[in-house]
């Protein structure tokens, strides 16, 4: 019989392998998706999100109360605003400034179409919003594009565009987009009929993106459409970016390249295998 040191030995290897492999899968963006409207579809939002199309979510429906302090945004990675197109959210002080030093100190953000509607007037409760978010959201001239119309790409080599080029939502009533001239620290990536339809933000020490497409938008604008293809794609791939800089290419390119203390686990572990190949080997002979 082996020694039983062998079988110790093997098991430590086998514990260490699976252990250093769980580092290389990627791991889940923590998503908040804040809707406390009656008609607004968050909810399928964060179903669209979790369904893991292109990238993998944790997406949570959560109102402005329970991001309102910065304890409680510290438990996501990403928070998404958006308008029912009827400008009846439930934003309040609070949140928007709590969400403002979030962001100012590291923190992301999404706003969807209808947000930039929905806070286009001066308001307390808008104006942290205004200073993190591109373009000019508070007495803004929002427009609203037939779905039909072609969103150009201005920069295809985006992250945020992988996979993408120009394309029409094709569906519901229309994309939110807006017309006026950028802010400082707005870099404008897509336009609809030459205004802004998507765009990022360095804000701070964080990281903020505006997209256009009505996907918090109630139901009679259609969003169905916006939920799967390029648009999922598009709103995926926004987030993550928002996230941390990085989108998968596709679906099967989730895993990073381990890093080099995750490749010090792997060999360590084909090392202690081999020893206990070669201890079990020498009993046998």
């Amino acid at each position: 019989m082996p020694n039983i040191n062998s079988f110790r030995i093997a098991t430590v290897a086998a514990l260490l392998f699976f252990f250093s492999m769980s580092f290389t899968a990627q791991a889940q963006i923590l998503v908040a998706v804040e809707d406390g409207s009656a008609n607004g579809t968050g909810a399928d939002i964060v179903s669209q999100l979790n369904d893991d199309t292109w990238v993998d979510f944790s997406a949570t429906l959560v109102t402005a109360d329970d991001i309102d302090t910065i304890g409680e945004l510290n438990n996501y990675q990403v928070v998404i605003l958006g308008d029912s197109g009827n400008r009846n959210h439930d934003w309040t002080i609070a949140m928007s400034t709590a969400l403002r030093d979030w962001v100012l100190a590291g923190g992301s953000a999404v706003l969807t179409g209808w947000g930039n509607y929905g806070m286009d007037q001066s308001n307390a409760i808008y104006d942290p919003l205004d200073e993190i978010f591109p373009t000019q959201n508070i007495a803004s001239t929002n427009q609203f594009d037939d779905a039909n119309t072609v969103m150009s790409i201005l920069q295809p080599g985006h992250p945020i565009f992988t996979g993408l080029s120009d394309f029409s939502f094709g569906v519901g009533c229309c994309t939110e987009s807006n017309p006026l001239p950028l802010e400082s620290n707005d870099v404008e990536l897509a336009t609809i009929a030459g205004s802004t339809v998507v765009a990022i933000k360095a804000a701070g020490s964080g990281t903020t993106v505006y997209l256009g497409p009505v996907y918090m938008g109630n139901t009679g604008y259609y969003v169905a459409g916006l939920r799967s293809g390029d648009p999922d794609r598009l709103l995926e791939q926004g987030v993550a970016w928002a996230a941390d800089g990085v989108v998968p290419i596709d679906a099967s390119d989730s895993a990073p390249i381990p890093t080099m203390s995750q490749w010090a686990l792997i060999v360590l572990s084909m090392l202690l295998g081999l020893m206990a190949f070669a201890n079990r080997k020498r009993l046998f002979q």
